[in-house]
């Protein structure tokens, strides 16, 4: 066990220093299937979600909701990809 846990720490460096979920790390370095459920960006948020506080968690919400019902209110206007 402690091999493996050695073998982790660069990557997990990596990941730190990035400032990237180490799932995306391993994803690239071919240690991991890629998670087709959600995209990079995606990860990214959830990544850096879990360590804010709530009411910075509700402000992002409350952004994203507002961004969802223009789109759904304004259809011929594309989102950037």
């Amino acid at each position: 066990m402690a091999q493996a846990s050695q073998r982790l720490k660069p990557i997990n460096a990596i990941s730190h220093a990035l400032r990237i979920p180490p799932e995306l790390v391993f994803e690239k370095a071919g240690l991991l299937t890629p998670n087709l459920d959600l995209s990079p960006i995606q990860r990214k948020i959830l990544y850096f979600a879990k360590d804010l506080p709530d009411s910075d968690l509700e402000m992002i919400l409350s952004l994203l909701e507002n961004r969802t019902r223009y789109y759904e209110h304004n259809p011929q206007v594309k989102p950037a990809k």
